[in-house]
């Protein structure tokens, strides 16, 4: 432990410092984050999520020891898992032995448990969705039997001794456990304070290739999805280096969404800060005129303890956005849908926010002729009761219909899912490309020749059946999966 007995640090620091693979191991070089201007991020790792996931970091405390706040468990969507990464400073040998450690703080509120991956090649994702692939290694509190105390606090040490079944160059952090893993009714975090691999096997450190990479490595500057200045935003300096975040995900066409913090706004009011307002006109690039369907403008305001002020507020806000693109940019009142919610948005990290949500046809691109097309069904049966996660039970079904899908060169899938009209939009939408993604993923396991052209949720738009009935809704939740098969040589 780092930041314990000095016997202890000393012993972590030999173990930090021989060879280990990790770059940053303790999380104590604190990143300068652009959109932050501020210490917002430990050097060299990343959430695999970059832009809809969020890791706890004390990176602002004046202290020279700093720990990592994972989240294993989000107690209102089992499904909703960050995961933290990063490269390694020398590839693992296949076949050669390491040594894996974690210092971790023991928390007696919450359990204590660790999986890690390792992988030849790096893990990215749109949404914070749990990884399907399975762990190389799950620690558990109940497996580890040091500990150390420091200023009132109890650290767990980790330690695994493996083999390395491939030539692995990167990691990541979370938990890999499918479903709820303790059931809890609150959050479940880890804290990790330190982690090191170090080889066994008299395996050579290049020291020039961990350079290279770790130079690399801290030279990314943007960590986070949210602009969170640290100084007054009526700082001048903030308008040459804040930068609004903003991530186009495709759901159906073309969607661009925006993503607004609540310090887009000065204070708890709804005036927008000039700091950003400029800002907001070169980030959304939709010209008026190629508005065909309505942009959807929706504020989220939870903090305060009236519901009602803070709809009123999420309101406001959702129409102070509205105007600012009417007047500055020439669109109409008419182009908008405006919402306000009086709670977190579903899905995203638990900030105020407002989102801006343009799906506009998809422009006519040219695109290589195609002679026939097959549409295969996946009905809401295969998967589990109003989750994402396929029933493991019914994976023989699935593969009967994936059969369909020839195996050979040139196959290409659009997947898209749906949902009835049951619960809220938002949460049929998320719902509905979060299936689509499990399908996707299934199909890349079981066809890793296919080509898959988009993924997309289309929540509760496009019924195929009457919804006022139980059939007809059960008929609604489905992913389709359109085959686009080459054309024929003459």
């Amino acid at each position: 432990m780092k930041s314990i007995l000095i016997t202890v640090c000393v012993l972590l620091s030999s173990i930090l410092q021989a060879q280990n693979l990790i770059p940053n191991p303790g999380f104590d070089e604190v990143n300068i984050c652009i959109e932050y201007t501020a210490k917002c991020a430990p050097k060299a790792w990343t959430p695999t999520a970059p832009f809809f996931s969020k890791i706890l970091y004390d990176g602002d405390k004046q202290t020279i020891n700093h720990m990592v706040t994972l989240p294993m468990e989000i107690s209102t969507d089992p499904n909703n898992r960050p995961y933290y990464k990063t490269q390694l400073l020398n590839t693992m040998q296949k076949g050669t032995r390491y040594k894996v450690e974690v210092y971790v703080l023991d928390n007696k509120y919450t359990p204590t448990f660790l999986d890690l991956q390792l992988d030849t090649a790096e893990t990215f994702q749109d949404l914070p969705l749990r990884l399907t692939s399975r762990p190389t290694l799950h620690f558990d509190k109940n497996d580890s039997n040091t500990k150390w105390t420091s200023a009132g606090k109890i650290f767990l040490k980790f330690e695994q001794t493996i083999k390395a079944e491939d030539n692995y160059k990167y990691i990541v952090l979370g938990n890999f456990h499918e479903g709820n893993t303790v059931k809890a009714s609150y959050n479940i975090y880890t804290y990790i304070d330190s982690i090191a691999i170090s080889a066994l096997d008299n395996q050579p450190f290049a020291e020039h290739t961990a350079d290279s990479i770790k130079q690399l490595l801290y030279s990314d500057h943007w960590r986070h999805s949210y602009s969170r200045p640290a100084m007054p935003l009526q700082s001048g300096q903030l308008r040459a280096k804040i930068v609004l975040p903003t991530r186009v995900i495709q759901h159906s066409g073309r969607c661009d969404t925006v993503v607004l913090a609540s310090e887009f706004f000065r204070g708890n009011r709804k005036d927008i800060n000039s700091v950003y307002a400029d800002q907001l006109g070169n980030t959304f690039l939709l010209k008026p005129e190629n508005v065909k369907e309505k942009i959807i403008i929706s504020g989220y305001s939870y903090l305060k303890p009236n519901s009602r002020y803070n709809e009123i507020i999420a309101t406001d806000r959702a129409n102070e956005v509205a105007t600012y693109l009417v007047y500055k940019k020439g669109f109409s009142f008419d182009d908008f849908i405006i919402k306000g919610y009086s709670k977190p948005r579903e899905g995203m990290d638990s900030v105020e926010m407002v989102e801006i949500v343009s799906c506009q046809p998809a422009p006519e691109l040219p695109s290589p002729p195609v002679t026939k097309t097959d549409t295969l069904l996946i009905p809401d049966v295969l998967f589990k009761f109003d989750s994402s996660a396929l029933n493991q039970r019914l994976y023989a079904s699935l593969d009967s219909i994936l059969t369909h899908i020839p195996n050979k060169p040139g196959i290409q899938l659009a997947i898209t899912g749906h949902t009835d009209n049951k619960g809220g939009s938002v949460y049929n939408e998320e719902l509905s490309y979060k299936r689509a993604y499990s399908v996707a993923g299934y199909i890349r396991k079981k066809k890793p020749g296919v080509e898959i052209l988009t993924i997309n949720g289309m929540g509760e738009a496009i019924p195929v059946a009457d919804n006022s009935t139980a059939q007809g809704r059960q008929k609604n939740r489905r992913v389709e999966i359109i085959i686009f098969y080459p054309p024929e040589q003459d």
